[in-house]
């Protein structure tokens, strides 16, 4: 008898970016979190959650998004997103 091998793809959604600085309480520099991001990108993530499009008000460490999400180095075969949380009009 012979064993099928199965094949599994796993695919990581890397939130380091959005998760991990939304709870700092030192402000992260746009100019750090462009780096930041940047870097993930050569790390042979598919997939890279920058940011979340919130009220600065609820998360003032996110209220860069924007200019974040337009200072990354896009790399096309890497999805990059955003959490939202509210519509944008109302941000």
């Amino acid at each position: 008898m012979s064993k099928a091998k199965s094949k599994m793809n796993i695919e990581i959604n890397e939130v380091a970016p959005r998760d991990g600085l939304q709870g700092e309480k030192r402000f992260v520099s746009t100019e750090d979190k462009i780096k930041f991001v940047n870097q993930l990108s050569k790390m042979a993530f598919t997939r890279i959650e920058a940011t979340s499009f919130t009220s600065p008000k609820a998360i003032p460490a996110l209220a860069d998004a924007g200019e974040l999400m337009v200072g990354i180095a896009r790399d096309p075969s890497i999805i990059y997103s955003a959490l939202i949380c509210r519509s944008l009009d109302q941000i």
